[in-house]
């Protein structure tokens, strides 16, 4: 419950008048002091969302700096320029990270491949020459088989 303020003089007259009956209200509040008078407080809210100041306080500005509105714009449109330019670089290494990593993968499958055919053809193998002939040869068919790629290694039809 609200506290109430207590009354001046005048206000203590008007009260009791009031009491009796022989001033309507309007005429009571209209008699009031400023700091007892009842008052009503009426507020406007906007709002405004953006990079950019509302274009009614926008304006504003030209009346403290002639050139402001100007100056605000280039700063805004240099930013806007910087953030695209930071994006683009920013696609551009994802591009070149992702081509690096796929030179990358595909260079060791070829080394891969390429060092198990050295090791099939060249190994020693605990069965001799025969055994050494027949693996060069499963060697082979295996390589022709995995690439087809017959004329490249000699075979034909």
């Amino acid at each position: 419950m609200r506290k109430k303020k207590p009354l001046n003089a005048q206000s203590r007259v008007i009260a009791q008048k009031s009491r009796t009956g022989t001033q309507s209200d309007k005429e009571l509040v209209s008699k009031l002091l400023p700091e007892s008078r009842i008052a009503q407080l009426v507020s406007q809210t906007a709002s405004f969302s953006g990079p950019l100041p509302h274009p009614e306080i926008f304006n504003r500005y030209a009346e403290v700096i002639p050139d402001a509105p100007e100056r605000i714009l280039k700063v805004f449109e240099d930013d806007s320029k910087h953030a695209r330019d930071i994006a683009i670089l920013a696609l551009e290494a994802q591009r070149d990270d992702n081509r690096r990593a796929h030179w990358m993968a595909w260079s060791l499958v070829i080394a891969g491949f390429m060092l198990s055919v050295v090791f099939a053809l060249f190994m020693q193998f605990p069965g001799g020459d025969a055994d050494k002939a027949g693996n060069r040869y499963e060697a082979l068919w295996t390589v022709r088989c995995l690439l087809q790629i017959e004329p490249f290694l000699g075979f034909g039809h």
